[in-house]
């Protein structure tokens, strides 16, 4: 749904990037029948989130781009330092990202839960996911 983005309008004022708003499962966002258009912070975490899900190696072009699920989560012995590593490193190659503070990393079960705080140049924000 829409409830992850804030709809802060200041951001219409000033010319800066704006991207095509995506639901939960990935499908174009769609508002009163028009498709939803992001920008400033919320942009920014949207790519976050996309930069995170993608596996490193899938880019034809760009095969460092992504994070190696399958060599440190999805192995027998999961290692959660260079996932953490590779994390920061992903979300500091995103445009407006100039700092992430806080990685917090907790296995749930057979599943990992993260949460990442970052400050971009729109203030700050969180990217969390459960792989």
């Amino acid at each position: 749904g829409l409830s992850r983005f804030t709809g802060d309008r200041r951001y219409r004022r000033r010319r800066i990037m704006s991207t095509i708003a995506t639901t939960d499962t990935g499908d174009f966002a769609f508002q009163n029948g028009d498709i939803y258009l992001i920008a400033g912070l919320d942009e920014v975490i949207q790519t976050c989130e996309q930069s995170i899900k993608q596996s490193r190696g899938e880019l034809p072009f760009a095969q460092q781009k992504g994070v190696s699920y399958f060599d440190n989560l999805f192995t027998g012995n999961r290692n959660l330092q260079l996932f953490r590593a590779q994390l920061r490193e992903e979300l500091l190659t995103v445009n407006d990202v100039f700092a992430v503070t806080s990685v917090e990393i907790k296995q749930v079960n057979d599943k990992i839960d993260y949460q990442v705080t970052i400050k971009t140049t729109f203030g700050e924000g969180r990217v969390s996911g459960l792989l």
